[in-house]
């Protein structure tokens, strides 16, 4: 009898263990000079319905970044470097088509892609947690006042604080903290192993406002390489206005969901490659005061996106930088 015990204790033990030891701490460990390439492509789809008519319009958002690490605090917070080494805009809709990619154009930027044009070669500044968030970006209201001076808006002009707030909303520091934002998920702070989840919340105040409660799960873990497949639920952020004019506000209500997967590098916990698939739809929401009375319009509003996310060489780099 108390030998069965023993070999049913010893069993147990082996078990504990070999599920511990194939848990890992997941996190953001990179070192000073590390240089890292992403390529993050967003193609975004609209349909609009105003006054019985309904209008799509697709537009697709390329980013070579270079990412090179500065420093590490000791929090274990990166300060990274972020360079747009290539840029590309696309656009088809109701207004025509139109496409610019810097790697391969010559001559005049368009128009529609003036503004968009002076990231290329731009540098701004990351602070990246272990956990894998962007806590800042700093660096981008000189941007946001080359992109002014590219549009030909004039300093005293009427219409230069809502083309800098558009391009804010866009461009701006917070912008991009968002965009940038899903090249990384965010890390528990605890060993996980296959089969393991968590879950966070992320509020988004740029471009389409909205609430989204995250839930990753891991889906394997194999020779260092980590696939995490991802969901999320998409509920309004209410708290954002958008003002054209005193007096006058525009809001979204927009509900819908995400999904995707991840595979991740173990090792320096930074993204390989990546797809994400989102599909949001509600109102878009116009209140004012006409003839001294509230008036409201709503239309509705459905966004179909996809983001691909890819990763070059890594490498070390003691280059100072530009």
């Amino acid at each position: 009898m108390k030998k069965s015990i023993v070999t049913g204790l010893i069993m147990i033990s082996v078990l504990i263990t070999g599920c511990t030891r194939d848990k890992r701490f997941l996190d953001v460990d990179v070192y000073p000079g590390a240089v890292y390439h992403y390529t993050v492509s967003t193609t975004q789809t609209l349909f609009q319905s105003v006054m019985d008519t309904t209008m799509e319009m697709t537009q697709t958002t390329i980013w070579f970044c270079v990412f090179q690490v500065i420093d590490i605090d000791d929090q274990s917070i990166a300060m990274i470097d972020v360079m747009f080494d290539d840029i590309g805009l696309e656009s088809d809709g109701p207004f025509g088509t139109m496409v610019y990619h810097s790697w391969e154009h010559a001559g005049e930027v368009p128009g529609a892609a003036r503004a968009f044009s002076v990231l290329l070669d731009k540098h701004v500044t990351m602070r990246l947690s272990s956990d894998g968030r962007i806590l800042s970006i700093t660096g981008a209201e000189s941007i946001i006042n080359e992109m002014i001076d590219s549009l030909g808006v004039d300093s005293g002009s009427a219409s230069l604080d809502r083309v800098r707030k558009d391009l804010r909303n866009q461009f701006g520091n917070r912008a991009l903290v968002e965009t940038l934002g899903v090249l990384f998920p965010c890390y528990p702070r605890r060993p996980i192993g296959r089969g393991d989840a968590w879950g966070d919340r992320s509020c988004l105040t740029c471009g389409l406002p909205m609430s989204v409660h995250n839930t990753w799960h891991v889906r394997s873990i194999l020779d260092g390489i980590v696939v995490v497949d991802a969901y999320g639920i998409i509920r309004p952020n209410l708290d954002v206005r958008f003002m054209s004019m005193p007096g006058i506000e525009l809001y979204y209500q927009l509900r819908g969901q995400k999904t995707g997967e991840y595979t991740i590098d173990g090792a320096s916990g930074l993204t390989i490659d990546a797809v994400l698939h989102q599909q949001v739809e509600g109102v878009v929401v116009l209140s004012g005061m006409v003839a001294g009375q509230v008036q409201t319009a709503r239309w509705p509003l459905r966004v179909v996106e996809t983001i691909t996310i890819r990763t070059g060489e890594i490498k070390d780099s003691t280059a100072p930088l530009n």
